[in-house]
């Protein structure tokens, strides 16, 4: 019979190489004939918890540490195992134990620092994790503790040089590529995780995970109809992983397929109704189908999310959930994007009308046009100290506060009105456009919004409308993307530098025959001011254009251009000059609005 050394060191074999049955066997052997060797009892142990059962290796383990108390491995595989059982404290100070007998072994410090940042102490675990990475510079394992408590920091760029350094040491590790493409697109590198991710399939072409990321950032870049095969295998993968029935999800709803996304977003909750970005998934597209009564409720989600991030101080008051407003003050609070308080401030007259004295929190872009609205008492920066009032209210959440259904969305416009002083300043700066209509073009929003890949353009898509004989072309992109010159560029006319806020633009857009924009903060400035406006819109746009139409219940004087096929803006534009050539060739309507 071979001696115990020996089959300790063919039962150890076994155990790394994961045949456990073998490894098991060998270590009862061993056991059988020696009940006290610590060894054995240690190494059972650790495959008794491999294999689920962490009570029953725990207590194998502690029989190791009383026979053999200096024994620091021991000490520090315990910890592991109490960890796994939930038992914290006595994990750490098994840790910390294995520490002290074995100062020089990383093992035990990464052990603490994946422990700390499992208990949420992430900046607790960045020390115990750089001593063990002290010891021994090439622990890959210790690398991506690291690289994950970087993120779980914030701290971005540190956890993509922890996960570079992880794939030079295991470049055929895909949880490492992985890894390092979540570290690169959180840092706005999404070509770059693109390749990192492909490269994590090629390695292990069943991983869901990276499936699912794949899935999520080929959206985000735009590419929705890639994605959507990825997220589709994704979930058949793995069909417990919320994130990729989520990423499923957005695919769905940018190719405009938003039933089929709701399906998806029903998944997601049921399979982890904790995550309140699944809830926020099925509230928005609640709203695009126009199930407002439970959408705008369902849309309340947002206000309680991590990453919620308000523009203005939280309030010292009461937050508004419909009380009797007579007589009461009520601090509106602006939370999005220009767009959107463009959009919602049409909500503060209907407040002021039920009696409340109204300050409104607004974007600084937007403090000279909003200082006239009708019904706001006081208007201040959204970064400005608010005056003290009764109760405060997020503007978004408006809608869900005063019951608005489809029926009955206030579009009593215009509730804008630029300065008069704008209005004849641009007047006079358009004085020498008077042989035809004026034409305001709009082909860019903002660069951070996440679905700006989809409805953003490059200018030179326009360029149908260059053969349209008689009109000006008058740009109201305030920030020129750089992109080549074209056709309509050349007819194109800029007078933007002139444009200090808001207010200068809605004096641009009063001295306009018509707006066409893209889904940014023109289209809702121009419908708001009730002048007429033609949105362009990608095949599964924002949820405040509701699907299948070409009106708008928020904007009367809107009319609504749709993708018939995710990206096809040529298609549309060319649907767009024909209605512009038909709309010019009747006989002249009234002109520019003034005051």
């Amino acid at each position: 019979m071979a001696s115990t050394p020996a089959l300790l060191n063919l039962a150890l074999a076994h155990h790394r190489d994961g045949d456990l049955g073998a490894a098991q066997t060998l270590y009862q052997q061993v056991l059988a004939a020696d009940p006290a060797q610590a060894d054995a009892l240690h190494l059972s142990g650790m495959l008794l918890h491999q294999q689920g059962r962490s009570a029953q290796g725990r207590a194998l383990i502690e029989r190791a540490v009383a026979l053999a108390p200096g024994v620091a491995v021991y000490h520090a595989n315990l910890g592991l195992v109490l960890q796994a059982l939930s038992q914290v404290d006595a994990a750490h100070q098994s840790l910390l134990r294995a520490i002290d007998l074995d100062p020089l072994s990383p093992d035990a410090y990464q052990h603490l620092g994946v422990l700390l940042t499992a208990s949420g102490q992430p900046a607790e675990a960045v020390g115990w994790l750089q001593q063990a990475l002290a010891r021994q510079p090439d622990l890959a394992e210790a690398h991506a503790q690291l690289g994950h408590v970087w993120v779980a920091l914030g701290r971005h760029a540190l956890a993509r040089d922890s996960f570079e350094r992880v794939c030079r040491l295991r470049p055929q590790q895909a949880e490492a590529h992985n890894n390092l493409a979540c570290a690169l697109a959180a840092m706005g590198q999404p070509e770059q995780a693109l390749v990192c991710l492909r490269q994590a399939l090629a390695l292990k072409p069943d991983f869901a995970i990276a499936m699912s990321n794949l899935a999520g950032n080929l959206t985000r870049a735009g590419q929705a109809r890639e994605a959507l095969g990825w997220a589709r295998q994704a979930v058949a993968a793995d069909p417990a992983l919320d994130a990729a029935w989520k990423h499923l999800g957005q695919a769905l709803q940018h190719s405009g397929a938003v039933a089929e996304a709701q399906i998806a977003f029903d998944r997601c909750l049921a399979l982890n109704s904790a995550d309140a970005s699944h809830r926020l998934n099925r509230a928005l597209c609640l709203l695009l189908q126009g199930d407002y009564a439970q959408g705008w409720a369902e849309y309340e989600c947002r206000l309680a999310m991590a990453d919620y991030r308000p523009l203005a101080a939280p309030p010292r008051c009461p937050v508004w959930q419909g009380e009797a407003l007579a007589g009461r003050s009520l601090r509106v609070m602006a939370e999005q994007g220009l767009g959107d308080t463009l959009q919602f401030v049409r909500y503060v007259p209907l407040l002021q009308a039920a009696g409340a004295r109204v300050v409104l929190q607004c974007q600084a872009p937007l403090l000279r046009l909003l200082q006239g609205l009708p019904g706001a008492d006081q208007v201040v920066d959204v970064e400005a100290q608010a005056p003290d009032t009764d109760f405060a209210v997020s503007l978004m959440s408006l809608p869900h506060r005063l019951g608005t259904t489809l029926a009955d969305v206030p579009a009593r416009l215009p509730c804008l009105q630029p300065p008069l002083a704008e209005v004849l300043h641009w007047r006079r700066v358009l004085a020498d456009l008077q042989d035809g209509p004026r034409i305001g073009l709009a082909w860019q929003g903002s660069r951070e919004h996440p679905a700006d890949a989809y409805r953003s353009m490059p200018l030179t898509t326009l360029d149908a409308l260059a053969d349209l004989p008689g009109l000006h072309f008058v740009s109201l992109q305030r920030e020129r993307p750089a992109e080549p010159a074209g056709r309509l560029a050349a007819r194109l006319v800029d007078r933007t530098a002139g444009l200090r806020d808001m207010a200068d633009l809605a004096g641009l857009i009063a001295n306009l025959d018509l707006v066409i924009s893209v889904d940014t903060s023109v289209c809702h400035l121009a419908g708001s001011m009730a002048r007429p406006v033609w949105v362009l819109l990608h095949a599964g746009p924002d949820f405040r254009w509701l699907m299948g139409r070409e009106d708008s219940p928020w904007y009367p004087t809107a009319r609504l251009f749709r993708q018939r096929q995710l990206g096809d803006w040529p298609e549309l534009v060319a649907r767009l000059a024909q209605a512009l050539a038909g709309l010019w060739r009747q006989p002249p309507g009234p002109g520019p609005a003034g005051h």
